[in-house]
Parts: C-alpha cells; structure tokens; sequence
C-alpha cells in the first residue's frame, strides 16, 4: 500500500473512531477510549517514524515508541488512578532528559549537524503524537 494512501487510512479510520466513543459511549475515565487513544497514537508514531527514516534520521522502533506512548500513558495513568499530582509534567522533564541525553552519548557519525537533527527527530516524536492524545484522554 503507498504511504500517503495509509496516512489516510489512519486519519479517516482514527477520527471517526474516536468521535464514536465519545458519543456512544459517554463515561468519564473511559478504558476504550483510552485505549483506543494509545493505539491510535502508537500508528501515528510508528507513522512518523517511518517519515523521519525517509529524512535520514533513524531511531530504533522501541525507542520511538516509547518517546511516542510516555505522555498518554502518563495522562490515562493519571486519570484512571485518580492520583494527586498529574504525571504529564514529570513525563514530559523525563522525555526531554532522555531525547537530550541521547546526544551526549558518541555516535559512529558523531557531528554536531546529526545531533540536532536527532534532537529535533526526538522531540518531534514526543510532542506530535503524544500531546494530542494526551489532552483528549
């Protein structure tokens, strides 16, 4: 399947879905639409990974989907155990410590050119997918 005809797959699939659990299934706290929104948001890194390997930036699997999953875990977590403190302010210093000190560690290529484009791929995959989601759950 090309990849712009699995982008849109992703997003007329994603959207839809997602609107269904929210007006027919309407209780607070939610674990399908949880879990819906941590699926929807594991494609869409695994997406995004894909379209920064086309760039040259290359990140292992684990690593972009851990980078990609860490706030809307942090978020349903939060919400679904009722905890005091909110976690998404935690998880997110953590994510930026972790992105950040990927480039400390040498690299076979280890120029100061590749290290802010892993910087900016790192982030990238951080925010785009998981703020979103994040904010809905």
């Amino acid at each position: 399947m090309k990849s712009a005809v699995s982008r849109l797959l992703l997003f007329f699939l994603a959207v839809p879905a997602i609107l269904c659990l929210v007006i027919f299934l309407p209780f607070r706290n939610n674990l399908a639409f949880a879990l819906l929104c941590l699926g929807f948001s594991c494609l869409g890194t695994l997406e995004l990974s894909a379209m920064l390997k086309e760039k040259g930036i290359v990140f292992p699997v684990w690593y972009s989907l851990i980078l990609g999953l860490m706030l809307v875990l942090a978020s349903a977590v939060s919400l679904h155990f009722r905890l005091q403190r909110d976690l998404t302010g935690l998880v997110t210093v953590l994510g930026f410590i972790i992105i950040l000190s990927g480039s400390i560690f040498p690299h076979k290529n280890n120029s100061f050119e590749k290290n802010i484009h892993d910087i900016g791929g790192g982030l990238l995959l951080f925010v785009y997918p998981g703020f979103f989601m994040a904010y809905l759950i």
